[in-house]
């Protein structure tokens, strides 16, 4: 539940409602942010809060800060704060305290109370860039084939020298050097390895392609003509379809949540290299996705999406890149709320 809660006696209405109206006991667990840094409120309220939903209609941006500058003095009157005081003995809540600075946790217990904390640790406010590519035309997608460990096509291999090139660009804006990310196979390595000027590269399993399995090696053709219940199964639900020993989008989905919260605490420029079904789903996280979406994101060969994560929203570019002859088409999305970017493919 987002909102405020700013008062006491607004928590124990919740708390009320919740146990009166569920059938099952969940617990409940208070986050509440504390920011008194006086830079940190101003950067707030200028990156995030006047392009909220509120201020949409607004033309004057100083305006709409001195709006907001009220509405925190009008708060402040009421505020009480999440504590053992103002809460109880048995309430639990975790309070993050200018960004992280401090962290107060208390009567927070358990696995998935674990993952919040964990997952609240690593956020920050910062808009560095991330890059997603998608790997260059392998041998194996040359032909159509499901997975497989192929090089590069000889086109793919050019594609590979102009992301150097168009790197070499980008590292002129970097303030710091940006962390690289690679998957394991050698079609997303080869690219990595090309721009190991701007930054070692981390070659990670967890952001392998899906896994296709006991299909893995024959062609989509194949797929269809032999196997037509698994075609008609992933066709109907592409979400949570697995191939016979292999992976679904699910199973993509949790098994790269390390990652996701690794990219959440860097603050530098972040380069990921890999594939469509992985991509689709980290992409998927930051852009905020509907999940049943994800299996449906264009990620097309040879084109690199630069990323910047915003408040209630993101700014995005997608570089169209001619492996032949280097030439680049941009198409700037500007500030985007998914799922206005919806573009679905068929594969």
């Amino acid at each position: 539940m987002d909102g405020t809660n700013t008062r006491k006696s607004r928590r124990r209405l919740i708390e009320n409602y919740l146990q009166s109206n569920m059938e099952k006991k969940f617990k409940l667990i208070w986050i509440e942010s504390i920011c008194n840094l006086r830079s940190i409120i101003e950067n707030n309220i200028f990156k995030t809060k006047i392009n909220s939903p509120d201020y949409k209609n607004w033309d004057d941006p100083e305006k709409a800060a001195d709006d907001f500058r009220n509405r925190i003095r009008e708060y402040e009157k009421v505020y009480e704060k999440v504590s053992i005081e103002n809460d109880g003995e048995n309430s639990a809540f975790i309070q993050i305290i200018n960004q992280g600075e401090k962290m107060i946790v208390r009567n927070v217990q358990g696995y998935i109370e674990s993952k919040i904390i964990s997952y609240l640790t690593n956020l920050h406010t910062g808009n560095r860039p991330i890059y997603f590519l998608r790997h260059g035309e392998s041998e194996s997608k040359k032909v159509k084939i499901i997975g497989g460990d192929s090089c590069l096509s000889p086109l793919g291999e050019k594609y590979a020298k102009q992301v150097a090139k168009f790197f070499e660009a980008e590292n002129l804006l970097f303030h710091e050097k940006p962390i690289i990310f690679s998957s394991t196979l050698r079609r997303s390595m080869q690219i990595a390895d090309k721009l190991t000027f701007l930054n070692k590269y981390k070659a990670e399993k967890l952001l392998d392609e899906l896994n296709a399995g006991l299909r893995d090696g024959i062609t989509y053709e194949e797929f269809k003509q032999k196997f037509p219940i698994e075609e008609r199964d992933r066709c109907l639900d592409k979400l949570n379809f697995r191939y016979p020993r292999g992976e679904s989008y699910m199973d993509v989905i949790q098994r790269i949540e390390p990652i996701i919260f690794e990219i959440e605490r860097i603050r530098s420029p972040v380069i990921i290299v890999g594939h469509q079904g992985m991509l689709r789903c980290l992409y998927g996280y930051f852009a905020g996705v509907p999940i049943e979406m994800i299996p449906t994101l264009e990620f097309p060969f040879h084109t690199i999406i630069k990323f910047v994560p915003e408040a209630y929203g993101f700014y995005e570019s997608r570089f169209y890149i001619d492996a032949e002859t280097g030439e680049i088409i941009k198409d700037d999305k500007n500030f985007v709320k998914f799922p206005d970017n919806l573009i679905q493919t068929p594969d």
